[in-house]
């Protein structure tokens, strides 16, 4: 990445921990000692996180698949994969095998010491249908015991928790399959509740039933009024509020905000759990950092150079980060490291613009950042895109770069530039010209894909050759050599 041009590396508190990002963050320094050069590094706190809640698990099925041509001739069989039942580290299947993964499943050790190379393991499915597997691998440890069992077959096969499998007169039962994730789905017009209470959402039996929907942030159900849009998934479901109530007792306190979907996808909008939940014109009281994040903060001022705020909606908010700052400033002086308190004063602080009160509140943003040496904006174009739509986002981007511009702010453009290069590893047309629109910000922000490198390598060649005519968005009017002969 650093000799392909990368000069600022991203890592992203929402996944991991310390340990691992201290890895990263010494990978990153050895990479710019290689290449000669300094890369800084940015950690994005997540802020608070809107989710649905749990639904309930669906019934402990796999399923063990053949791959067939054109045909219908099997040309990858099934696989199982067998291990002790009683082990608390089982050995993970192989992620080389060819055709569709594995089914893990765990069976009895002294079921599996019997079994030999070329045994047939038969079975009844969740469907009544025999099945036959063949024992093709059996891995061992230093001390000869059976730490797992491949077989294959030629068919398909839906296996249950508690199947017998059957193999030279024994029997065990299989365990360890994983319950189904189930999923809610709506069409418009469908009506359901978002709940304050955390709870487990069920599936409804039948069409009468509403279902119910928890949400992570039971103070964010409280914010919401009768007409603010509910946005669910990225926005592939939106909804409306119909109707707010409360419920209040010794037991039990909680608000249930009644919804009707407004959009779905022509047939329909699946909604699993764990889904972010956007509220564009929703006031909610909450801090944009929270005591995860001011944890996670610390982390930044220690080990990295850039901390990118996740949730700012408010001048307020952007405040609010530099105090948190400051009293992070006061404990290292407290406890004699004035290096870190001088760091936390001066770290790099990044707000991003993701939500449309950020967007309708930037002039604010941008004046409690200004108070800072090193400040910079995000203009987060996916979560933008959700909240005002995506006909809004070929104007907006550029009315934020013209905005930061004239403040003299810094700006990082990001989310899908150059996505199916990095993917797939050509890029269309349209994805090189919006690089280029990109490139009018100071930084521009790539996502990770098996061809990342490729894809960094092309923007910095973008950026060099655009660099000679244009800076940010005014022209150079610099003589072009491309007919000069």
């Amino acid at each position: 990445f650093a000799a392909a041009g990368m000069d600022l590396a991203r890592i992203n508190c929402a996944h991991d921990g310390p340990e691992q990002w201290s890895r990263m963050i010494d990978n990153v320094n050895a990479a710019a000692e290689k290449a000669g050069r300094r890369i800084f590094v940015s950690m994005d706190l997540a802020g608070p996180k809107l989710r649905t809640g749990d639904i309930e698990p669906g019934p402990r099925v796999g399923r063990a698949r053949v791959v067939r041509d054109d045909a219908g001739t099997v040309i990858s069989k099934s696989k199982i994969w067998l291990t002790p039942r009683l082990d608390e580290h089982p050995k993970p299947a192989p992620s080389d095998l060819p055709g569709r993964p594995a089914l893990p499943l765990e069976a009895d050790q002294g079921w599996l010491e019997q079994l030999q190379l070329d045994d047939v393991i038969t079975l009844h499915d969740s469907r009544s249908a025999k099945r036959h597997f063949t024992v093709v691998r059996i891995d061992t440890d230093s001390e000869g015991e059976v730490e797992a069992v491949l077989a294959e077959g030629e068919k398909n096969a839906w296996i249950a928790e508690g199947t017998h499998l059957r193999s030279n007169y024994e029997v065990t039962r299989a365990g360890g399959v994983p319950p189904t994730v189930q999923k809610l789905r709506f069409h418009t017009g469908d009506e359901f509740i978002l709940t304050s209470r955390e709870e487990i959402t069920t599936i409804p039996r039948t069409d009468d039933e509403i279902p119910r929907v928890s949400c992570s942030l039971p103070s964010a159900v409280a914010a919401l009024k009768p007409g603010d849009p509910v946005l669910f998934d990225d926005g592939a479901l939106g909804a409306e509020v119909v109707e707010v109530s409360e419920t209040s007792s010794s037991e039990d306190s909680h608000v249930d905000a009644r919804l009707r979907v407004q959009r779905t996808k022509p047939n329909g909008q699946p909604l699993a759990a764990h889904k972010g939940i956007n509220l564009p014109n929703t006031d909610l009281p909450l801090n944009s950092l929270t005591d995860e994040d001011i944890e996670h903060l610390r982390f930044v001022v220690e080990h990295a150079d850039i901390a990118a705020v996740s949730f700012i909606r408010t001048q307020g908010d952007a405040e609010y980060v530099y105090k948190v700052l400051d009293e992070i400033a006061a404990e290292h002086e407290a406890a004699g490291r004035e290096d870190l308190a001088s760091k936390a004063r001066n770290l790099g602080v990044v707000m991003k613009i993701e939500t449309i009160p950020a967007f309708q509140n930037l002039p604010g943003i941008i004046i409690a950042s200004m108070k800072r040496a090193k400040s910079g904006l995000m203009i987060a174009r996916g979560d933008l895109a959700v909240e005002l739509g995506f006909d809004r986002m070929g104007e907006v981007p550029g009315q934020i770069l013209t905005l930061a511009q004239a403040a003299g702010v810094p700006t990082i453009l990001g989310t899908q530039v150059l996505e199916n290069m990095a993917k797939a590893g050509l890029p269309s047309r349209a994805e090189i010209t919006d690089a280029a629109f990109a490139l009018r910000a100071e930084c521009v922000m790539l996502n990770k894909g098996p061809h990342i490198t490729e894809a960094i390598a092309i923007l910095n060649n973008l950026a060099r050759k655009m660099g000679r005519s244009q800076r940010k968005s005014r022209i150079m009017l610099r003589k072009i050599r491309s007919w000069s002969d």
